[in-house]
């Protein structure tokens, strides 16, 4: 089994600078990710009994990561903490009674210790394992978009092919899984963007119409009353537009409130039309699914990706260390893919 070494303070890092030193993000107060964020020294534990230790490989930065650490969010976590709602690391050490052949496998990065740290200690029978034929950006990924656009996809109309969708925000990540998982079940897809610029790549990965936010689309005859399923992660006066497009007895689904504005029901067209509103999250769908049929769920999505059905865009990757960049980054509204961190950390050996 692997060693550990232990590093306790700061100072003690300082000492030994030429080392391979595992780090970690953390906060103590909520506020701006640029103003409140730190990079401290990270104190390795040997696992225990039933554990193993892993090493993160890679983690996204999701527009939720900013939510929390601002302190935006519903569930707040206790400080000080370490962000990163998803990634996916290896497993590179055991403790007494795990299957050693474990070593080098991958796994997603323990939601509840944040997995913005180079290593973490898990419960090996509380991990998702994720196969390491999986393309790894793709991987880091796989456990927030994917698995939301199929639940919006899945759990509310039962569409069939050539059954039309609108969304907007479609050039998110949730909204790209959208397009991608849509295209491959036949569905058809109506994506509302603030910057056209995305429209030939949006076509490219499947999509069907792409109409700029804005622009008065909602009034355009040839696309009034014909979507099933309205997909709505901004809120405010968009819940009203994405209505104007659903067909009668369509389906209309918040998932996030972008705008923060109030949202604006036209409560005519829900009666008239008979539209039905829901809210999702994807803690909730999980938690109401036995264990076994979440694991189906990312087994498929997994399988996507090594298929290149699902394949999410990524900008730029960089170092843990340099998150203030990143994190800078990803705030932009130019972007044509994901943000990513990764780890240069190698864990020690006998």
């Amino acid at each position: 089994m692997h060693s550990l070494l232990l590093y306790d303070t700061w100072d003690s890092m300082k000492d030994m600078k030429d080392l391979n030193v595992p780090i970690k993000v953390s906060y103590s107060k909520f506020g701006l990710p640029g103003e409140v964020l730190d990079i401290e020294p990270l104190s390795l534990v040997k696992p225990g009994r039933g554990e193993v230790a892993i090493r993160l490989l890679a983690s996204p930065i999701n527009p939720v990561d900013g939510i929390i650490i601002m302190g935006h969010f519903s569930s707040l976590p206790q400080l000080p903490e370490v962000p990163g709602v998803e990634g996916v690391g290896e497993i590179y050490a055991i403790g007494e009674s795990v299957d050693k052949s474990l070593i080098n496998k991958r796994v997603r990065m323990p939601q509840e210790s944040g997995a913005w740290r180079d290593s973490v200690t898990a419960k090996v029978d509380e991990l998702m394992f994720v196969s390491n034929d999986v393309d790894l950006k793709m991987a880091s990924m796989a456990f927030i978009n994917p698995p939301t656009a199929w639940g919006l996809l899945h759990n509310y109309v039962a569409l069939k092919p050539g059954d039309w969708i609108v969304q907007n925000a479609a050039n998110s990540g949730v909204g790209i899984c959208v397009i991608q998982l849509a295209k491959h079940f036949g569905f058809k897809t109506i994506n509302i963007v603030r910057d056209l610029s995305w429209e030939k790549p949006l076509m490219e990965m499947g999509a069907d119409v792409v109409l700029k936010e804005g622009s008065e689309w909602y009034k355009d005859p040839k696309y009034m009353s014909t979507a099933k399923l309205a997909l709505n992660p901004v809120g405010g006066t968009s819940i009203a537009e994405l209505i104007n497009l659903l067909a009668p007895n369509g389906v209309h689904v918040s998932y996030g409130g972008l705008s923060s504005e109030p949202s604006i029901v036209p409560v005519f067209d829900l009666m008239v039309k008979n539209i039905t509103m829901n809210g999702f999250i994807l803690f909730n769908y999980f938690a109401s699914l036995p264990q076994k049929a979440v694991q189906d769920i990312m087994d498929n999505l997994f399988d996507f990706m090594k298929k290149g059905i699902i394949d999410i865009p990524v900008e730029k990757t960089y170092l843990l260390q340099d998150v203030k960049k990143a994190i800078a980054h990803a705030e932009g509204y130019h972007r044509k893919g994901k943000i990513l961190l990764i780890s240069n950390w190698s864990p020690p050996t006998e």
